[in-house]
């Protein structure tokens, strides 16, 4: 059974919507809630999967996206909002599932959109290597510094990098090469991908690549990078991304009020 973290205990929902958030690599249940609170002021139930880690054997791509589909139905039928490889994970649940919407934020490069290399991408491919040839657990703390939390402070990194946890061989193998097709004639729901100008792990040129591909809505944000929901335009941007699922939700409305 998938385990997840209820955050609506204690509050008061006046509209039951429920969203789903999937993190990302090296991170965990903590790196949404601020994203999270927000959704609650806003009056939907935020759910928080905790995917399994290297130390379960649920720890391959295909294994996380059967334990976040089995998260979603539990739930019924939840918004997923993806952050990252998460962002990638929640774009494939929806071959699958019909959520009423999808956000993926700063994701991971489906199969068939590949980034510009950049120095630092290319470093950051060398220093995966080890994890694709001979199977280790990747987690390069100083590269991260550079690459993931290039906005943040020094201390902000440190307290970031004490709470992050090692990836699979498995899922590097599958991930960094992009090899993960997502089938677009699959997906039925609308769908928003969010860039960040100053990203340098999945390049704002990714994103947008990524958006065009799937025909999703797009929205950048300037001055904010890869760790996008730990930096200051974190609440710009999920009152964007609040914005459009009530914009969605409005047209959804009106289409069957039409009919």
């Amino acid at each position: 059974m998938a385990q997840f973290l209820d955050v609506t205990q204690g509050k008061t929902i006046f509209m039951k919507r429920d969203v789903l958030f999937i993190h990302g690599w090296w991170a965990s249940d903590w790196v949404w809630s601020q994203v999270a609170d927000q959704f609650l002021s806003a009056g939907f139930n935020a759910h928080v999967v905790t995917l399994p880690g290297p130390e379960s054997d649920r720890s391959r791509f295909s294994d996380n996206l059967e334990y976040a589909l089995e998260a979603a139905r539990s739930l019924g039928n939840p918004i997923l909002v993806g952050h990252s490889a998460g962002g990638l994970l929640a774009m494939k649940m929806c071959e699958t599932i019909s959520p009423p919407a999808c956000i993926a934020i700063t994701p991971a490069a489906p199969a068939g959109v590949m980034p510009r290399p950049s120095w630092l991408l290319l470093r950051f491919l060398v220093a995966a290597l080890p994890s694709i040839a001979f199977g280790r657990e990747f987690l390069p703390r100083s590269l991260l510094r550079q690459i993931d939390l290039n906005l943040l402070s020094a201390a902000e990194q440190d307290d970031i990098l004490e709470k992050m946890r090692p990836v699979s061989a498995s899922q590097v193998r599958m991930i960094v090469p992009s090899l993960i097709g997502v089938d677009r004639s699959r997906i039925h729901s609308p769908l928003l991908i969010v860039g960040a100008s100053e990203d340098r792990l999945t390049p704002a040129a990714q994103t947008r690549a990524i958006a065009r591909r799937y025909g999703a809505d797009y929205r950048e944000y300037p001055n904010a990078a890869h760790y996008i929901l730990r930096e200051p335009a974190w609440s710009d941007m999920t009152s964007d991304v609040i914005d459009w699922l009530n914009e969605q939700q409005t047209g959804s409305l009106q289409q069957l009020q039409a009919q």
